[in-house]
């Protein structure tokens, strides 16, 4: 009797893991299908931004006619030209994807933005990786998605090797 109860709670734990795991899926926007992720946009911008309080305030890295990303001055941005490292930031930021939970700074200053274009569909992610949250435009429509800070090294080394300023972070 002990014995099957053992294994039954393996078994429910092993199945909670995997729709956890499947579930994943769920916290970056499905492909134009409705099925999966887009994990292999056909265009990949990166971009480094400053939060929209810093502008036109002392201290701030952007020039006063500075573009302007989802109401932030963009420092700079690259142009992610080759598919391997699309679908490389692409699966870093799913990977790094997770459930709300409720504790959580609600500062929202993010450094980070990218917007992925795939067959016609463009879609923003604004992150802040202080506050690990990622807010995402598709469209008319927005979210808010829970991120770890995992993708932020990956990102500065796309940012830096382009020459592309990083904002400073406190």
């Amino acid at each position: 009797m002990k014995r099957s109860i053992g294994v039954g709670v393996a078994v429910v734990a092993a199945v909670i893991a995997l729709l956890f795991m499947i579930n994943r899926n769920d916290y970056l926007p499905p492909s134009p299908d409705g099925n999966v992720p887009i994990l292999e946009p056909d265009h990949l911008t990166l971009y480094s931004i400053e939060p929209q309080e810093l502008r036109g305030k002392p201290g701030s890295m952007a020039p006063a006619d500075a573009e302007v990303f989802h109401l932030c001055p963009v420092l700079g941005k690259t142009q992610i030209a080759d598919a391997d490292d699309r679908r490389a930031i692409m699966r870093t930021l799913q990977a790094a994807a997770r459930p709300d939970d409720e504790f959580r700074m609600m500062c929202f200053e993010p450094h980070h933005a990218i917007r992925i274009e795939h067959a016609g569909r463009t879609i923003d992610y604004v992150i802040c990786f202080h506050c690990q949250r990622i807010h995402m435009y598709d469209g008319p429509s927005s979210r808010s998605i829970a991120t770890s800070a995992d993708p932020q090294s990956l990102f500065d080394r796309y940012l830096t090797a382009a020459h592309v300023p990083l904002a400073p972070r406190e």
